[in-house]
């Protein structure tokens, strides 16, 4: 419902530039058009809205707290509010626009035309950030967690591993010789799907936020990553047995000395499985 009038203004702006682009400006031809693509903007702008309002509203209640976050990030969950105002100044500026087409087409300055869609592609792109987090820790409410695991599977791997029920990795459990690599096996199948190694999100410096850069106690990683979902409601539980969740502790503080990237769990999963 708030994606198809939002795709339809969206494509309005589009137009509205594609008239600056192509159509000479004291021809008839771009004054009908940016009247017309106009008024296509203001029809949909309404639903759009009304759209935006009810997402808002269905918004499970556990998931609005997640707000602040999904707007700023953590380090600017402090300006949720200024964000607010400009996601509003930017759907203000479209709507401007497109009432000034409306009413005067030949007296809109072309590179004004240009403006509009830059900040509805900004706002798309946005919604699609905002979206994908205030759901956190889920994907399906109170189902799937973001890392892919069921809700209703913890207590089982909590009991049997991780490792035990994957079938993309080379090993099924923890020992003395394996547990970098049960570690990086653990990272790959319960945190990948949202951070990295050292890349984007990366885990090395997240780590290095909360613990600083002298040398880490894994004592104290652990002891995070034990209550890691109350302090940060917006990631799920790690899985797994405590051998498990150790092996991933040495994993991550292996990570600051040798920082390698780590490839995707059903191509280098499977290959080192079956060579």
């Amino acid at each position: 419902i708030f994606r198809t009038p939002f795709a339809m203004v969206t494509a309005g702006m589009f137009a509205l530039m594609m008239t600056y682009l192509l159509a000479r400006r004291d021809g008839e031809l771009r004054a009908r058009a940016v009247r017309f693509i106009s008024a296509w903007s203001l029809v949909w702008t309404g639903p759009w809205l009304l759209a935006a309002w009810n997402y808002y509203r269905v918004v499970p209640g556990s998931q609005l707290g997640n707000f602040p976050v999904a707007f700023g990030t953590l380090r600017f969950e402090q300006l949720y509010g200024t964000l607010g105002w400009l996601i509003g100044a930017a759907v203000f500026a479209m709507a401007l626009v497109a009432f000034w087409g409306l009413a005067a087409p030949r007296r809109l300055p072309g590179l004004v035309l240009i403006v509009p869609f830059v900040l509805s592609v900004w706002l798309l792109s946005y919604f699609e950030r905002v979206r994908e987090f205030v759901r956190k820790p889920d994907v399906i409410e109170e189902y799937l967690y973001s890392n892919a695991l069921r809700r209703a599977e913890y207590p089982l791997l909590a009991e049997d591993g991780v490792l035990a029920h994957a079938v993309y990795t080379p090993v099924h459990q923890v020992n003395e010789s394996n547990e970098l690599i049960a570690g990086r096996e653990i990272f790959r199948l319960a945190c990948s799907r949202c951070h990295t190694t050292v890349g984007v999100n990366g885990a090395v410096q997240k780590l290095g936020d909360l613990f600083g850069w002298q040398p880490w106690d894994p004592a104290a990683i652990d002891t995070y990553l034990r209550g890691m979902h109350n302090a940060r409601p917006f990631m799920p539980p790690v899985p797994g047995t405590d051998e498990e969740r150790r092996a991933l502790v040495h994993y991550l503080i292996s990570l600051r000395e040798l920082p390698v990237p780590l490839h995707g769990a059903q191509t280098a999963g499977a290959a080192s499985r079956y060579d």
